[in-house]
C-alpha cells in the first residue's frame, strides 16, 4: 500500500505549504486527501487550527480509516 498524504488547503503553517505537499504527492504518485475548512482557535501550527484538522475531525478520521482499510476514500473533504 502506498503512503497517503493529507493536507489542509487552508493551513497557514509555514512548514507544510499546500503547494509543497501537492508537488511531493505528484512526484511520488501518492494519493492526496485535501481537507477544506475547519475552525481556528490557536496559531497556525497548533492543534486547534487547520493544521490539527480542528472542526474537521470526523470526516478526516473517516477518510484515513477508509484508506487504512483499503476502502475508497474521498480526494477532497469539503
Amino acid at each position: 500500500m502506498r503512503a497517503n498524504e493529507h493536507e489542509v488547503a487552508d493551513d497557514g503553517c509555514f512548514l507544510c505549504s499546500f503547494d509543497a505537499v501537492k508537488r511531493i504527492t505528484q512526484r511520488g504518485n501518492y494519493p492526496l486527501i485535501v481537507i477544506h475548512g475547519g475552525d481556528v482557535r490557536s496559531g497556525p501550527c497548533k492543534a486547534l487550527s487547520h493544521h490539527g484538522f480542528y472542526g474537521r475531525d470526523e470526516p478526516v478520521v473517516a477518510a484515513i480509516k477508509a484508506w487504512i482499510s483499503g476502502a475508497t476514500w474521498p480526494a477532497d473533504i469539503e
